[in-house]
């Protein structure tokens, strides 16, 4: 029962006991079989002009009674129908996480707030794409200078500094301004990063393609990869695929794992298993922690392989080992159900570096392990903790996680 209900309570009882409490005072605290002569005599003197110092005593309990109860019921009603903000915590204060039941009410939990650091913005998750070149140690003045003076080098890797925000303000605007002057020299990286850019805004999808394209042409490949990647998504599953091969065959991990994909599901190439594999495996051999994921998943439930729960443990775990967060959930969960060897320490283990990139999955496992005290010492408080900020994530198991134990707490 909330605030607001308990004045309402209490401006009912202070009515009854008013009513009670004053109508004893009136009539000397006796209420016998003349108790009807009593109001009689009540009523009586107070059409009279000139009253005795009882009586008047008697009337100013009655005044008092009268106005403390007046006042707790205007009270309490106000309370309950007008002045419902106050129960109500703020965003900054605490996160409310709520479900409708299936009669209609709305049952709801209080979450701590969290002082997790908050989620990437698209922005962010669009940056991750470049890539900063790693020979270069120039400072940002000598770099401003070279590319003023039309070094495309320079200007590249200045409009991938100001992109990341990277020893300088980040900057988009000032980042496509030097990524379009390397391009218009025919530079290929500073093409495909100023695709990476044009990709970010609508309007300027098809200008990215044609980044890519230039970039693909010079035998980039990078620029190659980027352009089978963003015709794929379009559907374009034939010369898609051209341009992932051409990237793949020159190394480019990124397109191994679209090209298992593309053999994986049959876009732009017969359906052939083998092949994708093949390709999974061999950007996986080369450090790609996705392919190495990808490969456990299918040989823990036997996709196109033979099912090898220690092999699927093992390339889990090379992909963990690399901080891939769903591998790690995925290690964990196998160590949690005994796929392979049983181990909740373990489990916890793995479901805590998860949790701790934000992951929700793993936000809510964690949960689990702290409500039933598995690897863990059970705490509910830490439990409905982990489950708050995968509800944050609009997670659903984590959102009826919190409605079943709000539930059992009434």
């Amino acid at each position: 029962m909330d605030v607001a209900k308990w004045g309402l309570v209490v401006a009912i009882l202070a009515l009854g006991a008013t009513i009670f409490g004053g109508l004893a005072s009136l009539f000397s605290g006796t209420f016998d079989r003349n108790f009807g002569l009593r109001i009689n005599e009540f009523y009586k003197d107070w059409r009279r002009k000139t009253r005795t110092v009882q009586s008047r005593i008697d009337w100013l309990f009655a005044a008092v009674y009268g106005f403390i109860s007046l006042a707790v019921i205007i009270l309490g009603i106000w309370w309950y129908f007008f002045d419902r903000t106050s129960n109500n915590p703020t965003k900054e204060d605490t996160n409310i996480v709520t479900k409708e039941k299936p009669g209609g009410d709305v049952v709801s939990i209080k979450c701590p707030t969290s002082n997790a650091a908050q989620k990437e913005d698209g922005d962010t998750n669009w940056s991750r794409a470049f890539r900063m070149p790693s020979s270069e140690t120039r400072a940002v003045s000598e770099l401003k200078i070279a590319a003023g003076n039309g070094d495309p080098d320079a200007q590249d890797t200045l409009g991938i500094m100001y992109a990341l925000g990277k020893d300088v303000d980040r900057d988009k605007e000032t980042a496509l301004w030097w990524l379009q002057r390397a391009a218009q020299q025919g530079y290929a990286n500073g093409q495909v990063n100023l695709g990476l850019i044009y990709e970010g805004i609508p309007q300027k999808s098809n200008e990215s393609i044609a980044a890519y394209r230039s970039a693909a042409l010079q035998n980039n490949p990078r620029g190659q990869f980027h352009l089978g990647r963003v015709l794929s998504n379009q559907h374009h599953h034939v010369e898609d695929v051209k341009w992932l091969r051409k990237a793949a065959d020159q190394g480019d991990t990124e397109a191994m794992y679209a090209l298992g994909f593309q053999y994986y599901f049959g876009w732009g190439v017969a359906r052939d298993m083998n092949m994708a594999i093949d390709w999974f495996r061999k950007a996986a051999d080369r450090g790609r922690a996705d392919a190495q994921n990808m490969l456990g998943g299918m040989y823990e439930k036997g996709d196109g392989v033979l099912a090898d729960r220690s092999e699927a443990m093992r390339w889990y775990r090379r992909a963990a080992d690399q901080g891939h967060e769903d591998a790690q959930t995925n290690l964990a969960r196998m160590y949690e159900e005994g796929r392979g060897e049983q181990s909740f320490a373990e489990a916890v283990t793995w479901y805590r570096k998860a949790a701790a990139q934000g992951y929700a999955e793993a936000e809510y496992a964690l949960g689990l392990m702290y409500e039933g005290g598995r690897g863990v010492t059970q705490d509910r408080e830490l439990a409905v903790t982990w489950y708050c900020k995968a509800a944050e994530q609009h997670y659903r198991h984590a959102e009826e996680a919190l409605v079943r134990l709000q539930k059992q707490n009434r």
